[in-house]
């Protein structure tokens, strides 16, 4: 019995360790978390850019986020591929709260392009295939003409329809279960009574 005491000390000192272990790493990793938070703030213009316009896409009303990422963006030094007068000009269209303005105008300062087809999308920077007009062929400007009325064949399989739909109204109507006059149960037989 002199043995359980020593194996309880061990398990409360293993506890303890693993605790301190723990505590030690929560302690020296959220000092280094906040301090790369503070890092952010040199980002490139073009990430700052990019982040802007995720923000409009995915939260158009937080105006503050996005208007804090294109500041950002004008005040980075690095500028490598990013037109600053575009951006400057979103940022204008952003304190009009235009953020369909303010999308196409970030797009455009860092050379995006909307992508469409079955195409693999072209990647930033670089120029879009051609398209439509572009391509030497004559692209279709008018609206295509809609429907103004059912054809002789459209008439005849509404009426097709209507019948058949007839029909099984009909057949439903006349196959249907006969109910009796009397209340229901009251075809059923009735077991013996019971004595009490």
């Amino acid at each position: 019995m002199a043995g359980r005491p020593e194996a309880r000390a061990t398990r409360i000192g293993l506890r303890a360790g693993v605790l301190t272990l723990i505590t030690t790493a929560v302690v020296v990793l959220v000092p280094t978390a906040a301090l790369a938070h503070g890092a952010d703030e040199n980002r490139s213009s073009y990430d700052s850019v990019r982040q802007a316009i995720a923000l409009i896409v995915n939260s158009p009303g937080n105006h503050e986020a996005i208007d804090d990422k294109i500041g950002d963006a004008l005040e980075s030094d690095d500028t490598d591929r990013v037109n600053l007068d575009l951006v400057k000009q979103a940022q204008a269209a952003m304190e009009r709260e235009d953020d369909h303005a303010t999308r196409r105008l970030l797009e455009a300062a860092i050379g995006a392009r909307v992508h469409t087809g079955n195409a693999d999308p072209v990647p930033i920077g670089e120029p879009a295939p051609l398209t439509g007009a572009a391509t030497g062929t004559v692209a279709a400007v008018d609206a295509m003409p809609g429907r103004y009325g059912l054809t002789a064949a459209a008439w005849t399989t509404l009426a097709v329809s209507l019948l058949i739909a007839a029909a099984g109204a009909a057949l439903a109507y006349r196959l249907r279960p006969r109910s009796s006059t009397s209340g229901p149960g009251d075809g059923q037989q009735a077991g013996p009574p019971i004595e009490g």
